[in-house]
């Protein structure tokens, strides 16, 4: 029933179909989440939530929320105008956004009209920077989506997976440190939340906070 109405409204308006999700709970979004993705999207979220979940048992955060958080991180990418689901939000506060962070925040504001907890919407929302002073499902969740099994291989990768299983702020420093390189490595523009946080990381592991 609920794919079937979902691909109703997807036919029509930006509006309709923002609101149509809005009105889902969590859970039924979670059991649903196989219909209302692409199939390659499926794969990568699944993937993240299996290692987000045995990431969260590892380090103690709550594995619900985990589950949640990487099921929702990357709930709106697949639609094409994101920026009219963000002048639709109100969501244009933020300063300028570079594109490949707009799901996040559109993805942020679906979680919250979902009734997520603020320790899942903060996930979401902080998915592809990082950022200063980031939680531990914060971290969890920006792990988990480079090292998930379906993810193309990249230098470091492996390593980084060791590591997310043995020390989450190490794992943090090399993910934020691999993002970087690869960013720059393409020409393209750097998002300064995922300076900020290098530079944060940096200084916890040399016991400057």
């Amino acid at each position: 029933m609920l794919i079937m109405e979902y691909n109703k409204r997807l036919k029509n308006s930006v509006w309709e179909y923002f609101d149509f999700l809005s009105g889902v709970d969590p859970y039924t979004l979670s059991r649903e989440i196989r219909l209302i993705m692409p199939p390659r999207r499926v794969l990568h979220t699944l993937g993240v939530e299996e290692r987000a979940v045995t990431m969260a048992h590892r380090f103690g955060s709550c594995d619900t929320e985990a589950r949640q958080a990487a099921l929702l991180h990357d709930i709106t990418k697949s639609f094409p105008s994101q920026l009219k689901l963000l002048q639709m939000c109100d969501m244009l506060c933020e300063g300028r956004l570079l594109p490949a962070v707009l799901h996040a925040v559109t993805g942020a504001e679906l979680s919250k009209r979902l009734g997520a907890s603020d320790s899942v919407i903060s996930a979401v929302r902080w998915h592809t920077t990082g950022r200063e002073n980031m939680t531990k499902l914060e971290k969890i969740i920006y792990l988990a989506d480079m090292i998930e099994p379906f993810r193309k291989e990249f230098p470091g990768k492996k390593k980084l997976g060791m590591l997310c299983l043995d020390d989450l702020d190490k794992a943090l420093h090399l993910g934020l440190t691999i993002a970087l390189s690869h960013v720059e490595s393409k020409g393209l523009e750097v998002d300064p939340n995922t300076v900020r946080a290098l530079s944060w990381i940096t200084g916890r592991l040399q016991g400057h906070e």
